[in-house]
């Protein structure tokens, strides 16, 4: 998928997220599941929308739901995302609707990608989180990544600010039902509607041509 389409898509699939100042286009607590025929690999996006963290409202990391929808769409994986305000946080609370909605996945996914975003002050474009209980193969994994990046021209680390190591993160959570996982924290100078473009894109094609690898299949 070229650039133009590829951009096109993040920024239509983000409508259903941005929908009334971001409290979602869906009744309380809904979660979008879009299938895939690489059904071993789930991105997820808990934080697409706004939600509740220990009784105060958390702005969504806006972004990451059209990113994820898009992403799936172009590497036929599947997706989860908060597309209705969450009355919780998914990667905060032991227990919600979300992580339900993971668990209920059928076949269970192998692989499970986490996408966040984050604020531009904290001097990384991506941050890779590797859990609480990280693998090998994922580790490795995040290292080609976290390269690739770089050879774009953008700044990446790997567990330099969050590491996803929360007992309740979705990369935990999913680490302790044997599903590889990891965590990726966005700026949001790459991720619309504030993200440039061409930056954006940049991280785009390196996270499509990641999740295209045939190593996932292994």
């Amino acid at each position: 998928m070229g650039t133009t389409s590829s951009w096109e898509s993040w920024i239509a699939e983000e409508e259903v997220f941005s929908a009334q100042n971001y409290e979602g286009s869906s009744a309380l607590d809904s979660v979008l599941v879009r299938e895939g025929r690489r059904a071993h690999l789930v991105l997820t996006a808990p934080h697409a929308v706004a939600q509740i963290r220990a009784g105060r409202t958390k702005l969504a990391e806006r972004g990451t739901g059209g990113l994820a929808m898009a992403l799936a769409a172009v590497s036929d994986v599947r997706a989860v995302c908060a597309v209705g305000r969450q009355s919780g946080d998914p990667a905060w609370d032991a227990r919600n609707g979300f992580k339900n909605a993971l668990a209920d996945l059928d076949p269970t996914p192998r692989y499970l990608i986490d996408l966040h975003g984050m604020r531009d002050s904290y001097g990384l474009d991506i941050d890779l989180g590797l859990g609480g209980a990280p693998d090998s193969r994922m580790t490795s994994l995040c290292e080609g990544l976290s390269e690739a990046l770089r050879a774009q021209g953008l700044r990446a680390g790997v567990n330099s600010v969050f590491k996803g190591d929360r007992v309740e993160t979705l990369t935990s959570w999913a680490q302790r039902r044997s599903m590889s996982a990891i965590q990726i924290e966005i700026a949001a100078r790459l991720r619309p509607p504030t993200g440039a473009r061409e930056p954006s894109m940049q991280m785009f094609r390196t996270l499509r041509d990641f999740l295209s690898m045939e190593m996932w299949l292994g």
